[in-house]
């Protein structure tokens, strides 16, 4: 079923409770949207932070208390100074979710850390013979 338009093309024209439907979700999306020109490109996934050294600039000389100048309050407040000397140097990586984080050390320390409240998990020292 549809309805010629002026310029001779069809228009279909959805039965009543699917376009009771479609309305109910045009009002919803613009509520959520708050307008026609609402810009939601921040809620996109970006990718991962990195640092980015200038010239000849080496990021290993970059300090944790400059990089904390310059990201927002919320990650600022998440810096831990973690002093590992004995067993290291040492490699880590984090979940996907990033509540846990993963510590080797190459001369056999191994921990798991809960970092939503720096809480030890799990630790295991391996010796080599």
């Amino acid at each position: 079923m549809g309805v010629e338009q002026e310029d001779g093309s069809l228009t279909k024209i959805p039965p009543p409770e699917e376009q009771e439907f479609l309305d109910e979700m045009d009002i919803k999306a613009k509520k959520y949207l708050r307008g026609e020109s609402t810009n939601l490109e921040w809620l996109m996934p970006s990718e991962g932070g990195y640092l980015e050294a200038e010239g000849i600039e080496k990021t290993w000389r970059i300090k944790q208390e400059s990089i904390a100048r310059e990201v927002d309050l919320s990650s600022s407040k998440n810096q831990y100074d973690v002093v590992l000397p004995d067993l290291g140097p040492y490699t880590l990586d984090f979940t996907s979710s990033g509540r846990y984080m993963a510590v080797a050390g190459r001369k056999g320390h191994l921990a798991i850390i809960d970092m939503m409240n720096m809480s030890l998990v799990k630790e295991l020292h391996t010796y080599i013979l």
